[in-house]
C-alpha cells in the first residue's frame, strides 16, 4: 500500500513563500533562495506540480535554457494555505525571502 503523502509541510510552505514574492523563478534561484538542498527542492516540486499548485515553464527554442517556476493562478489554494502556515508559523515566516 502507498504512503499517502501530505499535500503541505513546513518545507512545501517555505518554498511557495519564497514563490509569493519572486515569481518566476529558476529552480536555482528558488534553491539559493529558500536555503534548501537541489534534491529537496526537486522532491518537494514534484509534490506541488502533481497537486497542480505551481506551474514550470521552458523556452523550448533555447536548449538548456532555465525552467521557471510560477504558482498556478488557477488553483488559489496554494496561497491560502501558505497564508495558514504563515499565522501558525510566524518565526518561520517572519521576513520576505
Amino acid at each position: 500500500m502507498a504512503r499517502e503523502i501530505p499535500m503541505f509541510s513546513l518545507t512545501r510552505a517555505k518554498i511557495l513563500s519564497v514563490l509569493k514574492f519572486n515569481q518566476p523563478i529558476t529552480i536555482q534561484e528558488l534553491t539559493e533562495k529558500s536555503k534548501l538542498g537541489r534534491t529537496t527542492v526537486y522532491h518537494h516540486l514534484d509534490i506541488l506540480k502533481k497537486r497542480k499548485l505551481i506551474s514550470e515553464r521552458q523556452n523550448k527554442k533555447e536548449h538548456g535554457s532555465p525552467v521557471y517556476i510560477t504558482t498556478n493562478k488557477a488553483n488559489p489554494i496554494s496561497l491560502q494555505i501558505l497564508e495558514m502556515f504563515e499565522n501558525i508559523f510566524p518565526e518561520q515566516f517572519s521576513k520576505k525571502t
